[in-house]
């Protein structure tokens, strides 16, 4: 049986050959084997000695063949497979990046082989043990720790000590209460611990200089839960949400106090959350043919606006961003409006004309609330539900965006780190409701 087709890089049986391989290796040495449905790898595969790089992924393997004798190989995507243990991985010593990610892996233990490691990523497995990780000394080079969806309940103590390079550890949706002291990893930036079962975490068990952390939904639920942060100097990016903790009234203005160098709070910008304007938004370039009405009637529609403009030309609004409670008061009742909203005309100077003949009048529906407001819109928009009630940004941290990242980092020409750019944080956390246009009063300032 031929898989792919009949062409170069031909797959006969589920088995690839030397020669086989050999046809989907490009001139820089990345072999390229990914979604062949292959089932083996013959072991003369042993003689492509220049292979650098090598994706085996999405297919049905439970051993490398005679890639475990490639000594060249620093890149390895062996994700979506059907190893039972990392055991394939013995003799594979030069590895700096490795993905075994989706292989219902077991348990960590002959990956202590791997001494040049800078990246593993072992997501969606099923690990629930480490303690047979010759893991002292083993890793000395290891940034970058990817063991999300798992099932660890706990680590040993002074587990992460053993890994003095680590920058970036995720540990997201396992079954943690509690979590080793990692304040002797001075490199540490990047922490998520989202999804799990942690109550506190102490004072001093965080380094000074890490930056992000993620430790959405879990257990905490008040203050003394996380005095750790009173050591984050350098944390912008922090994530609490889903927490208890959450509902505290003075919850947010602590963590700030805190938190000295905090720009992003349950993925939120700090200037989005309180209505304010922001220095990068500012510089984004302002939209001329769009406008911003305050103070219109909760009961105004799309077709409302449109009509109020029709003056203008019944085709000169082009779109209308009506923003809406973010859920009712009433089980019986719907997404209010809040009487505020974006409109986009044709031209710059229909929003011109709408502006300067249009402003401070009352728009004469039911429930009219006064006199409208009518601006150029030139602030950065939070991350307000749209007509429907969706979110109208994505904020959700995803395993597969974390071991695309490190992957991607080491598939440069000459990988000297592993541990690549870092994102802003993406982790999932409920929209905030902001408040504007509650009143006849409210005032939008520029």
């Amino acid at each position: 049986m031929s898989l792919r087709g009949g062409g170069e890089g031909d797959v006969n049986g589920g088995v690839l050959s030397a020669s086989s391989a050999r046809a989907l290796q490009d001139s820089r040495g990345f072999l390229k084997a990914r979604e062949r449905n292959l089932t083996r790898i013959d072991e003369n595969c042993d003689q492509l000695q220049d292979v650098t790089r090598l994706d085996l992924s999405g297919n049905m393997l439970i051993d490398l063949g005679g890639f475990r004798n490639v000594h060249t190989i620093t890149w390895l995507d062996a994700s979506r497979n059907c190893f039972l243990t990392d055991k394939p991985l013995m003799g594979m010593g030069s590895l700096k990046v490795l993905n075994v990610g989706h292989n219902n892996i077991s348990r960590l233990q002959y990956v202590g082989t791997c001494k040049q490691l800078r990246a593993l990523i072992a997501n969606n497995n099923e690990i629930f043990d480490v303690d047979e990780l010759d893991y002292e000394g083993s890793l000395p080079f290891l940034e970058s720790l990817l063991l999300s969806s798992n099932q660890f309940r706990k680590f040993p103590t002074k587990f992460f000590k053993h890994f003095p390079k680590l920058k970036k550890i995720s540990l997201s949706h396992n079954r943690l209460s509690k979590f080793p002291e990692i304040q002797t990893n001075k490199d540490l930036q990047e922490l998520r611990l989202a999804y799990n079962k942690i109550k506190e975490i102490p004072l001093g068990y965080f380094s000074s200089d890490l930056q992000i952390l993620d430790l959405g939904h879990n257990r905490i639920s008040n203050m003394s839960g996380i005095m750790a942060l009173k050591g984050c100097k350098m944390l912008r990016n922090l994530n609490l949400a889903g927490n208890p903790i959450c509902n505290v009234s003075s919850y947010r203005d602590t963590v700030i106090n805190m938190c000295k160098r905090l720009e992003i709070l349950d993925g939120k910008k700090l200037a989005e959350r309180e209505g304010g304007k922001s220095s990068r938004g500012l510089n984004r370039k302002e939209d001329p043919r769009e406008v911003f009405m305050s103070n219109l009637p909760y009961s105004a529609s799309e077709s409302d606006i449109k009509q109020f403009f029709s003056d203008l030309g019944w085709k000169a609004v082009v779109k209308i961003h009506l923003l809406r409670q973010r859920k009712p008061k009433r089980p019986d009742e719907s997404l209010r409006s809040k009487g505020v909203a974006f409109v986009k005309f044709r031209t710059a100077e229909l929003a011109e004309r709408a502006i300067l003949g249009f402003n401070n009048r009352s728009m004469g529906v039911e429930g009219s609330r006064g006199e409208g407001a009518i601006v150029r819109q030139i602030y950065l928009r939070p991350s307000w539900r749209d007509v429907h009630g969706k979110p109208t940004r994505k904020v959700e941290h995803s395993d597969e965006d974390e071991a695309s990242d490190e992957m991607d980092t080491g598939d440069r020409e000459a990988p000297q780190s592993a541990d690549g750019e870092i994102e802003e944080m993406r982790s999932e956390s409920p929209e905030a409701s902001e408040r504007v246009g509650q009143g006849s009063e409210q005032k939008f300032e520029l």
